[in-house]
């Protein structure tokens, strides 16, 4: 499998994970948030997100040419109307998902996300090595971890089908949806828009080493997103009306996920290279310079969806459109820059800076609905320290220092020396994150 069709994969994926927000429309949120749910309640949100998958799909299908054209790549139509059924196959799982995140069932959720993604990864595996399909192969993996995801939903929740539509309901779940759904939209069109950029300004190779190291740095930001939509949105929904115990566990879980980016940041700076020669090969080293950059932005990026929680907890969804709004206005200036110069750095360097960016935006609004003062701000700023001076260290040592042996070990020390100085200087406590932990996961 060579970075090309990585890149192909990269180009299909974006339009089938763009148009799959609008399949729910942030009515699932808005129903998750919703305290005494009704079964017209739960049919309205399904009536909507089947017809819009629908639409969606026909949408796509039609497109699929010109997207393939523009792409200079005819061999694309295909496997982008096949993963079209995506979002058709997705909205049979709708219901089911909702009751198991209201109900607090994370611990079963995960488990039949984590086997469905094996046996979609599978899949792909066995496509690749032994018919040799190429890009099939690839796009099996969405769509038979969301088929297969879906028929254990069905089987644990029960299979869900009514088409009874209630305006009333809708208007009401569509006022506090349609804000997240349009953040949502803006967020991922414009994450993951640079591959669309690297595919018509440069060439595939570049999007397939960019989606790559986009797939690694996306490990710690979806365990972030995955929590932040789930257990600790549901769980802060249930004390917003008391505000010490809000305050309180808000720091905390932003505090422990502050020291975990930092960790990773760490870690991918140390150890980049090394993961993507064992788990990619040699041919995709073009991806180590990506995912050292983009992980860097991970750091904001996370910090920045535990402060969206509040807002969504308090309804205010629509000061984070306009906050996301004017993130996307500096972001097209970066985006402008780069494809200008025509510089991939830049465009790198630009993604970094929109984060952090956004994130100090979000945190001063977020701090005005809870008043969590300077604690978090101040924390930042002593990861951000702490990690720079390792990294710069490391660095300097690598240049005197040509035994790799000798490099990983100090490597791993310096890792150590983050965690005995986040204890130190009270950025984190291992105790306490193992109780936030614990305490989310027995509510």
């Amino acid at each position: 499998m060579t970075p090309k069709e990585f890149g192909q994969l990269g180009i299909i994926m974006f339009f089938i994970t763009v148009f799959n927000i609008f399949t729910d429309g942030g009515l699932g949120g808005a129903l998750v948030r919703k305290l005494d749910k009704s079964k017209d309640d739960y049919s309205t949100v399904f009536t909507f997100n089947f017809f819009i998958s629908l639409f969606l799909f026909f949408v796509i299908v039609f497109c699929s040419g010109p997207i393939a054209r523009f792409y200079h790549t005819p061999e694309i139509k295909q496997p982008i109307i096949a993963s079209a059924f995506i979002l058709i196959i997705s909205s049979f799982q709708t219901i089911q998902n909702i009751k198991m995140i209201s109900e607090l069932k994370f611990k079963l959720k995960s488990i039949l996300t984590l086997f469905s993604t094996v046996f979609g990864v599978s899949v792909g595996i066995g496509l690749a090595l032994f018919f040799k399909l190429g890009i099939w192969a690839l796009i099996s993996i969405p769509i038979s971890t969301v088929l297969l995801q879906t028929i254990l939903y069905i089987y644990h929740e029960g299979f869900y089908f009514n088409l009874r539509f209630n305006r009333m309901i809708f208007k009401d779940l569509f006022s506090f949806g349609v804000n997240t759904t349009l953040v949502s939209f803006l967020n991922l069109t414009f994450d993951n828009i640079y591959q669309l950029i690297m595919g018509r300004v440069f060439n595939m190779y570049q999007v397939g080493f960019y989606y790559q190291a986009k797939k690694l740095q996306d490990v710690p930001n979806n365990i972030v997103n995955n929590l932040s939509q789930g257990v600790f949105f549901s769980s802060l929904s249930k004390i917003q009306n008391e505000k010490e115990e809000m305050i309180r566990t808000y720091n905390l879980i932003s505090k422990s996920f502050l020291f975990l980016m930092g960790f990773s940041v760490l870690i991918i700076q140390f150890f980049g290279k090394d993961m993507i020669l064992l788990m990619f090969g040699s041919k995709w080293l073009g991806a180590v310079y990506y995912i050292k950059l983009l992980i860097i932005g991970s750091l904001f990026y996370t910090q920045e969806l535990i402060n969206k929680m509040i807002f969504k907890v308090y309804n205010k969804t629509q000061n984070l459109l306009r906050l996301e709004l004017v993130k996307k206005i500096f972001q097209v200036i970066t985006l402008v820059i780069g494809v200008y110069l025509k510089r991939i750095d830049l465009l790198l360097y630009g993604y970094i800076a929109t984060n952090a960016f956004s994130y100090f935006i979000n945190y001063y609004f977020t701090s005005k609905i809870i008043n969590i003062g300077r604690k978090e701000l101040i924390l930042l700023i002593r990861v951000i320290i702490l990690v720079s001076i390792l990294i710069i260290g490391y660095n300097v040592i690598e240049t005197n220092i040509k035994s790799q042996i000798i490099l990983k070990g100090i490597a791993c020390i310096l890792a150590i020396f983050y965690i005995v100085f986040s204890e130190i200087f009270n950025i984190f406590s291992v105790k306490i994150f193992v109780n936030l932990i614990k305490n989310n996961l027995k509510k």
